[in-house]
C-alpha cells in the first residue's frame, strides 16, 4: 500500500538550515570519509529527494541522520582486507542496532526497488534468505563506501528482526564474500550473489 506524506511532511524542521546549506554540510561530512563523488551525490539526491517520494513515513530528517550514523566509520579507505571486514561488519551490526525509522514501508521487493529510484542496481532477494521472513520497509544507506539499501524483515511470530543491506558488487567487496562474525551480541555474514553484495545481521541467541 502506498503511503504520501502531507505537504507539511515534506518541510525540513531543522532550526533553518536549507537545502544548499544541508548540501555543504553533507558534502564535507562525505569528503572527509573519501566516499567517491558518485556515492555523494547519490547520498545528497537521496536525501533531497525522499520526501517526494511514494510509500515514505514521516520525519525526513531520519533519512539524512540515518546516512550521517552510517558512513561516520569511514570504511571507504582501510589498510588490510581484515580491518575493511571488521569495520563493514560493526557498521551493519551498528544499523541493525539503532532500529532507525523507514523511509518506504513496503512488504514487496519490486514495490521497494521501484520506490527506491536512486539506487543503481535492482533491489533482489536473496537465495539464501528463506520465505518465512517477511519485507517490512527499507531507507537509503551506505555499506562499506558504497549507496545501499537497508531492508528490515520480520520471521512469522513477528517477534524477531533481521537487517538486509543489499549494494552493487563491486571489486573492493569480493575479499569480503562469506566473512562472518559476531560483535556487540549482533551476528553479522557478508556474501556476494549475482551481482550484488549483501550483509545480513540478526540477533545472536
Amino acid at each position: 500500500m502506498i503511503r504520501r506524506g502531507s505537504d507539511a511532511d515534506r518541510g525540513l524542521d531543522d532550526g533553518g538550515l536549507d537545502d544548499r546549506g544541508l548540501d555543504d554540510r553533507l558534502r564535507s561530512h562525505y569528503a572527509s570519509l573519501s566516499l567517491g563523488d558518485d556515492s555523494v551525490k547519490e547520498l545528497l539526491a537521496a536525501s533531497r529527494t525522499v520526501s517526494n517520494r511514494p510509500l515514505r513515513r514521516p520525519m525526513f530528517w531520519v533519512s539524512v541522520a540515518a546516512m550521517l550514523v552510517l558512513s561516520s566509520l569511514g570504511v571507504h579507505h582501510l589498510t588490510s582486507v581484515s580491518e575493511r571486514t571488521e569495520r563493514t561488519i560493526r557498521e551493519a551490526a551498528m544499523n541493525h542496532g539503532t532500529r532507525l525509522s523507514l523511509d518506504y514501508a513496503s512488504s514487496d521487493v519490486a514495490q521497494l526497488d521501484d520506490a527506491m529510484a536512486l539506487l543503481p542496481f535492482e533491489i533482489r532477494r536473496p537465495t539464501r534468505l528463506d520465505d518465512s521472513w517477511t519485507l517490512r520497509g527499507g531507507r537509503y544507506c551506505s555499506l562499506a563506501g558504497h549507496l545501499a539499501v537497508h531492508m528490515t524483515l520480520v520471521d512469522a511470530s513477528g517477534d524477531n528482526t533481521r537487517s538486509l543491506f543489499v549494494t552493487r558488487a563491486a571489486d573492493d567487496l569480493d575479499s569480503l564474500d562469506g566473512e562472518r562474525q559476531r560483535v556487540n551480541g549482533v551476528e553479522v555474514q557478508l556474501w556476494g550473489e549475482r551481482g550484488l553484495f549483501y550483509a545480513m545481521a540478526n540477533d545472536a541467541t
